[in-house]
């Protein structure tokens, strides 16, 4: 073997241990045994509303124009998982309500009405939901049930609010036993389009 072909080995060595370095880190917090972990991200925020905050235009029709509330009002798309390892069921979570889990807060806006919306292989999860009160709405906060999630399940909460500017703060409040809540990011778009079924905030 000529230097020329060493050299070549031991920088494509180099670069294969770069990424490993960069990729264990990542695999090893999402994987490792007995892991409990819900992650949430803001998928969509938008103006609906007639009130130009943002410098755009939009045309509204129908209830978004007839609606004197809507003027300023706009869509966040929020999406909730299980990016762990392990299953996470009712009581894994700590809040102190028997019914809910984790609050949605919408910082600077106010909860108008809730759409949930989950992949087809989820749709079991839909009557969680509709147990007892199901989703809750008070001011800028959403209350959210106890729904178990098995590694890689989620569901998504369209939002209508009014009252704020799009990119108002948005977090989630809660914690599950042994484990932890956090905002983490995409790594690949959903693939199957969700069934749906509406709600009312309450």
């Amino acid at each position: 073997m000529s230097w020329f072909d060493v050299d070549v080995v031991m920088g494509g060595a180099g670069v294969l241990i770069g990424i490993a370095s960069i990729a264990a880190p990542v695999w090893i917090d999402r994987r490792a045994p007995r892991r409990k972990r819900i992650g949430y991200r803001k998928q969509m925020d938008t103006v609906i509303g007639g009130s130009n905050r943002a410098g755009a235009s939009n045309v509204r029709l129908g209830l978004f124009d007839e609606m004197p509330e809507m003027s300023d009002a706009t869509l966040v798309l929020l999406r909730i998982e299980n990016d762990g390892s392990v299953p996470i069921g009712r009581d894994d979570y700590t809040d102190s309500s028997p019914h809910h889990g984790l609050t949605a807060v919408f910082e600077d806006r106010t909860v108008r009405g809730v759409a949930v919306t989950l992949p087809p292989e989820a749709e079991h999860l839909m009557g969680h939901f509709h147990q007892g009160p199901g989703l809750v709405s008070s001011g800028s906060a959403l209350r959210i049930p106890r729904v178990p999630l098995n590694p890689g399940a989620y569901y998504k909460l369209l939002v209508l609010l009014t009252g704020g500017p799009v990119d108002s703060d948005t977090t989630v409040q809660g914690d599950v036993e042994g484990g932890e809540l956090h905002e983490n990011h995409s790594v690949t778009p959903d693939e199957k389009p969700p069934c749906s079924a509406s709600g009312h905030a309450g």
